[in-house]
C-alpha cells in the first residue's frame, strides 16, 4: 500500500480531470477522481498532449542561447576581420 504521506506518488500540478474537469492536485496518481472515479493515470496520460513538459521548456531555453552565443561570436568575428582587412 503507498504511503499516503509520500509526495512523489501524488500529482503535484494543477492538472485537471479529462473526465470533469476537477484539479487533480494532491490525488494520488495511482487513484482515482474523488468527483467522477475516473482513474488519475487516464488524464495523466493526456498530459504530453496538452502541457509542454519541463525538458522541452529546458531545450528551448538552451537552443536560444546557444543561437545567441554564436550569433555574438559571427559579430564578433566580422568587427575582427573587417578591421584586420583595413
Amino acid at each position: 500500500m503507498p504511503d499516503p504521506t509520500d509526495t512523489k506518488s501524488r500529482v503535484r500540478r494543477d492538472i485537471q480531470c479529462i473526465g470533469c474537469s476537477y484539479s487533480l492536485n494532491g490525488v494520488a496518481r495511482n487513484g482515482r477522481c474523488p468527483e467522477c472515479g475516473l482513474l488519475v493515470s487516464a488524464s495523466l496520460m493526456m498530459l504530453p498532449a496538452v502541457l509542454p513538459t519541463a525538458n522541452q521548456d529546458d531545450h528551448r531555453r538552451r537552443r536560444a542561447v546557444w543561437a545567441a552565443v554564436l550569433l555574438g561570436l559571427t559579430i564578433l568575428w566580422l568587427i575582427i576581420a573587417a578591421r584586420w582587412l583595413l
